[in-house]
């Protein structure tokens, strides 16, 4: 018998099988009774034989479910645990190490409520409070230090576990995952947000595709907003194309398309428009944003209304033009004297060529062919009093800045035929060193020719109490790096003492005894507006060496079709 006076298998089967009565025994009364007494035992004993079974089986469920469970808890990264109502840890799976720094064992006993951030704790709190009163909760966020002293975020979702019977409080369930990664990204995401909500500069998203209708856009920060006149939630899902308009730069457009169809940033400017239909011109920046794959998934663009920058340069370029072309004339009346000689020359040639045939006419003397080489000679002096006159009208006639590609070595020689009067007046020994093959610059010619004339000129002046035989003006020109030009005014005075060296580029400053001092400030103007540099420097052998260094020409810079042919005036 088993335990519980219960028949085993084994005795079942041990036990003498009952020979079947005979039938007149079977017919009596208490033999009847017995027969049904054995099968109802037999009934019983199959019944508990099934039930005996079907506890096994439960436990063998009940096994593997434990075992599919420890196997869950070991394998997933977030932290199971069960607590009492106080909160003390009754168990912990083995994530525990990871996510705390104890093994599961150690945290037995241990309050939950331990260790949690001081800022923190009101919100825990608030939290189990609920649980006790039967709420699931969470996910709840909040800051747990770990065994090496570091604070990690986690985020935890309790669920409260009841007796059916009683109804009282059994066990919490808790569910704990690590998410002091994500959170450092939402901060950082957040923090970028709030930047570019901040910024002064437009910021617009878009999506990465070029085709028709184009790009959407995906986000647009208040600054963008205030720019173009729309709200966010008008510009959201359309494409940029609604900001432009007739004067929008196709040129700029294409050259867009071009470089963000290769994957390549683009920066330019254009004409765009607001909502209102006004025009403001736009400076942006378009750069790609990429995936871990390296694959282009949306644009980024920074956009800047120059509109009042641009006012700004045109009227600061007016006043520039305005103080360069008053310059252009206080150099021309300093030059009169020579300029009123050098134009007098061929004035009186023509003078005397006309009295000489006067005279041999009234004598007759003169023939046709005679005749004919006065007039010519005539001509000529004509001709070269206009090309002087042209070229005085060219130099200080006032006129918009009009940039163009040009060759240095064009505008010195023309500078030189200007002021060769001057040159020979002051016995100055000339001499040309001009570099062949020099790349272009993208300048003002007449503008240039100015800073080029006042170099010589100032040069010139420099070595009036020099000896004759000693006044020799060297002007020289090279590349420099193929990345600028370099024009050298080096003459034989006396030199700038050091200690104004660092003064001469200063309004009213000027070592000469006649002159306002403005010569040098205004040709520093338009070099820098030019973007190019204007140095000074002792020379070695004596006198001073300046230096005007201008940027080479980009190749989309418009060219001169003039550039190698003497200039039309």
């Amino acid at each position: 018998m088993t335990e519980g006076g219960r028949e085993s298998e084994s005795d079942r089967r041990k036990r003498p099988a009952v020979p079947p009565p005979a039938k007149a025994a079977a017919d009596s009364p208490s033999m009847h009774n017995l027969l049904q007494e054995l099968q109802q035992l037999r009934d019983a004993n199959q019944a508990l034989e099934q039930k005996l079974v079907e506890r096994d089986a439960v436990e063998r469920a009940l096994r593997e479910n434990e075992a599919r469970y420890r196997l869950l808890a070991e394998r997933i990264s977030d932290m199971i645990s069960w607590h009492d109502s106080e909160g003390r840890y009754r168990y912990a799976s083995p994530n525990s190490r990871e996510l705390t720094g104890y093994n599961p064992e150690e945290l037995v006993g241990q309050s939950a409520f331990a260790r949690i951030h001081p800022d923190d704790i009101p919100t825990v709190q608030a939290s189990h409070e609920r649980t006790l009163r039967g709420e699931v909760t969470g996910p709840v966020a909040f800051r747990k230090r770990h065994r090496d002293g570091s604070y990690r975020w986690v985020e935890v979702t309790v669920r409260p576990v009841f007796e059916e019977s009683s109804g009282e409080l059994k066990e919490i369930l808790c569910l704990t995952r690590d998410i002091t990664e994500r959170r450092e990204a939402e901060q950082n995401l957040r923090l970028i947000q709030s930047a570019v909500n901040q910024v002064e500069e437009a910021v617009l998203i878009t999506e990465a595709e070029l085709d028709r209708p184009g790009p959407r856009i995906v986000y647009a920060n208040p600054a963008f907003t205030r720019m173009s006149g729309y709200t966010a939630e008008e510009v959201i899902g359309r494409t940029p194309r609604i900001l432009q308009g007739p004067r929008t730069s196709r040129a700029v457009l294409d050259q867009l398309r071009h470089q963000l169809s290769r994957g390549e940033p683009f920066a330019g400017e254009t004409m765009n428009y607001r909502k209102d239909g006004s025009e403001y011109m736009l400076n942006w920046h378009i750069a790609p944003v990429r995936d871990e794959s390296g694959r282009i998934t949306h644009w980024v663009s920074i956009q800047r209304d120059v509109t009042q920058e641009k006012k700004a340069e045109q009227l600061a370029r007016q006043r520039q033009a305005e103080l360069a072309h008053v310059g252009r004339l206080s150099t021309m009346g300093e030059m009169a004297s020579e300029l009123a000689h050098e134009l007098n020359q061929p004035l009186a040639a023509i003078a005397n060529y006309v009295q000489g045939a006067k005279r041999r006419l009234g004598e007759s003397r003169m023939g046709q062919d005679d005749l004919r080489t006065v007039f010519d000679r005539i001509a000529g002096q004509a001709d070269r009093a206009g090309q002087i006159i042209r070229r005085l009208r060219r130099f200080v006639r006032k006129r918009e800045p009009q940039r163009s590609t040009v060759n240095v070595n064009r505008l010195v020689r023309d500078v030189i035929e200007l002021i060769e009067p001057e040159i020979r007046h002051q016995s100055v020994q000339m001499q040309l060193d001009l570099a062949d093959a020099l790349p272009a610059v993208a300048v003002d010619a007449v503008q240039i020719e100015q800073v080029i004339l006042n170099l010589v000129r100032n040069a010139v002046e420099a070595m009036e109490q020099t000896p004759t035989e000693a006044r020799r003006l060297r002007v020289v020109s090279q590349a420099e790096d193929a990345k600028a030009v370099v024009v050298r005014v080096i003459d034989h005075g006396p030199g700038i003492p050091e200690h104004q060296l660092s003064h001469i580029f200063e309004p009213f400053f000027t070592t000469k005894q006649r002159g306002m001092g403005m010569g040098l400030p205004i040709s520093l103007s338009i070099t820098e507006a030019h973007g190019g540099r204007l140095e000074s420097r002792r020379d070695v052998e004596g006198g001073m060496d300046f230096r005007l260094v201008i940027p080479a020409a980009n190749d989309d810079t418009p060219s001169d079709a003039g550039m190698s042919a003497a200039p039309t005036r």
